[in-house]
């Protein structure tokens, strides 16, 4: 989701919709975007994602709430006076109409001349690199082609809010918006989602994260310290408030592990060592059964631990590990 050209700020204001059939597909979205700004929709299919998309772009009626464009309320405007443009995950090209009138088309349907949506179409066409496939049809494009006429389509019109359904839009946003079962998990820049992560849904859906079971011993200042059930004790940071004694799910990031000489985080054994290229995983079984993989870099030279070596693995730095309450 992405602020263009003239861009305007976007605010959700509690939107919630449930379809007739009466499932809830999105629930209590709150989200504020400013003019400029590149947000991202992150979560599985049936997230929400997509409604919330078509009701942005007007193609959808909120059961409650309020889109607010810029400084207007904009739930009884149609689509076509929203100033939305929006690609869909199907791009949706009209089969009938060459490439160069498929971009022209939102041009034409606001009565700009022949000429005019012509040119505008074969600038756009030029900066998606299709400048010369203006007259073919879109169905003697490959997918990718089609996904770039979508997107001059969509800038034809000059938007304040471009929408992206799925896009790789993850790499260059500012912020990003997790969703699961139609609610905002948690809002924030790319680091804070995967590095600070608020739910458990966040810390497994986002980046590959090792699960293992524990209890809290204490917590002070420094964070949360946890006995593992497969046997040692790490400090951990805790989003949501635990107490000693309380039984608890923590995730460990694969490359904030590391092999360690002392007696300090758990251990066990090296099950399989995997080469890829620049780096190396290693998957370790610890005592209890649990199964837990590390990455590291993998520098020249450096023979690989062989299955069953005995080792033990502790987080770079405390706090890297996150725990949730089971």
């Amino acid at each position: 989701m992405a602020s263009v050209s003239e861009a305007k700020s976007l605010v959700l204001d509690r939107i919630t919709h449930r379809f007739a059939s009466g499932t809830m597909a999105v629930s209590d979205i709150n989200l504020d975007v400013k003019g400029g700004e590149i947000i991202a929709l992150l979560g599985p299919s049936g997230c929400g994602k997509t409604t919330l998309l078509r009701i942005i772009a007007g193609f959808i009626g909120q059961s409650e709430g309020r889109v607010i464009i810029g400084n207007d309320v904009v739930d009884a405007l149609p689509p076509n006076r929203r100033a939305v443009g929006i690609v869909f995950q199907n791009y949706a090209l009209f089969p009938h109409l060459s490439i160069s009138e498929n971009v022209g088309y939102g041009l034409a349907a606001r009565g700009v001349d022949k000429a005019t949506r012509n040119k505008e179409a074969q600038r756009l066409l030029d900066m998606v690199q299709l400048g010369p496939f203006g007259e073919r049809l879109p169905r003697q494009l490959s997918g990718g082609q089609q996904q770039r006429v979508a997107l001059a389509r969509a800038l034809a019109i000059k938007p304040s809010i471009l929408l992206l359904d799925e896009q790789e839009a993850l790499s260059m946003a500012d912020r990003v918006a997790v969703l699961s079962h139609g609610h905002l998990e948690q809002f924030g820049t790319p680091s804070e989602i995967y590095d600070q992560p608020q739910t458990l849904f966040v810390n497994t859906f986002v980046g590959t994260a090792n699960r293992v079971t524990g209890t809290v011993i204490a917590t002070d200042a420094d964070g949360v310290k946890v006995a593992l059930d497969a046997g040692g004790e790490i400090i951990a940071r805790a989003p949501k408030p635990v107490r000693a004694s309380d039984k608890v799910i923590v995730c460990l990031r694969p490359e904030h592990l590391t092999f360690v000489s002392d007696d300090s985080g758990f251990a066990g054994e090296i099950g399989m060592a995997l080469p890829l290229g620049a780096t190396v995983v290693h998957e370790i079984k610890a005592k209890d059964g649990s199964s837990i993989k590390i990455s590291q870099a993998r520098t020249g030279g450096t023979p690989l631990r062989e299955a069953g070596t005995p080792v033990r693995v502790a987080p770079l730095a405390p706090g890297l590990a996150t725990v949730f309450p089971q």
